[in-house]
């Protein structure tokens, strides 16, 4: 999965790509910064990253942002199931995108990106959880499609279309 992006307006591109090893010192740079925010004392390792975003079957499906060559941005999602009623979603559980390039739509494409793995992976629907005081981001979650889920206004859910393919028969 990758998508690149030219604004009409003569910024750079903005590339969304799955995270690969050379990226592992700049995520983890990103992910100590939103746990920072927070006041959480980050316990990520480079060693636990590689093992939780590469390889084979990632426990954690992640999307980096890349802007001239640097990484700016970072969404990470995981795929619970209901198996019960044969469900699949995919909870959004960090997205972050620097500050220096906060408001230029990385973090929306980050949320598209995700939306477009969600719909590959042939989920039924995506959730995401903020802060209960953090307006800004409930209001692009909105903007992406989301609906607020009746509770504390802090967690949100979109139903994902099924993917292009949807013809492939499950046995």
């Amino acid at each position: 999965m990758e998508s690149t992006d030219t604004d009409v307006d003569g910024q750079p591109e903005v590339h969304i790509r799955r995270v690969e090893q050379p990226d592992l010192p700049d995520l983890l740079r990103m992910v100590t910064a939103l746990t920072a925010h927070y006041g959480d004392p980050a316990r990520v390792s480079l060693d636990t990253l590689a093992r939780d975003v590469l390889g084979d079957a990632p426990w954690l499906l992640t999307l980096v942002a890349e802007v001239g060559g640097s990484l700016v941005g970072y969404a990470a999602s995981c795929p619970p199931a209901q198996m019960h009623f044969g469900l699949r979603r995919l909870y959004l559980q960090h997205l972050y995108v620097d500050p220096e390039v906060r408001g230029s739509g990385i973090g929306r494409r980050l949320i598209e990106a995700s939306t477009s793995l969600a719909r590959a992976l042939d989920c039924d629907f995506m959730v995401v959880g903020t802060e209960p005081d953090n307006p800004a981001a409930q209001a692009v979650y909105v903007a992406c499609g989301f609906e607020a889920l009746p509770s504390d206004g802090s967690h949100f859910w979109k139903k994902v279309a099924p993917p292009q393919n949807a013809d492939v028969q499950n046995s």
